[in-house]
């Protein structure tokens, strides 16, 4: 596959394209009519995906592979971030009004989030460097952090 990415085209193009409908998209909707979450979301990962590819210059067949590697690691990934957010929550200005049994239990499930993200990308890292090359993985972890990076400065700045 040929890499036709163009050179220079910085984060904030990229997220012009992926939000710009192509043709099938406009074809499909009419006019005013608003995109679905789901739909726009799922949009902007095959976006993201064609963009990733091009730019590491993917066969067709690693393409695949890696996405098959991506897409195992998702559902996992979605529920250590629910952990997360509700560790954050009930740590959220709550660190001295907690007893120091409830302050233990909060510790501990803070060292399991963190031990368990280490794993997950430690097993996603081994996985995807049977189909990438060092840099190239180094590339889409790159890339694939500053579209989420992006992705929550465009939520946090959006209007109502």
């Amino acid at each position: 596959m040929k890499n036709v990415w163009p050179r220079g085209v910085g984060l904030w193009g990229l997220l012009v394209l992926l939000a710009v409908p192509g043709p099938a998209d406009a074809q499909q909707r009419r006019p005013g009519q608003r995109m679905e979450r789901p739909e726009m979301e799922a949009q902007v990962r095959a976006r993201f995906q064609q963009m990733v590819w091009r730019e590491l210059g993917l066969t067709e067949e690693q393409a695949r592979e890696m996405n098959q590697v991506v897409e195992g690691f998702q559902e996992p990934r979605r529920d250590l971030m629910q952990r997360q957010r509700v560790l954050q929550r009930r740590m959220a200005g709550t660190g001295a009004l907690l007893s120091e049994s409830e302050a233990l239990s909060v510790l501990e499930e803070l060292a399991s989030v963190k031990e368990e993200e280490a794993r997950l990308l430690r097993q996603e890292q081994d996985r995807l460097l049977e189909i990438l090359s060092p840099p190239q993985l180094v590339r889409f972890y790159t890339l694939r952090d500053q579209l989420g990076m992006r992705i929550r400065q465009l939520r946090e700045n959006r209007p109502g």
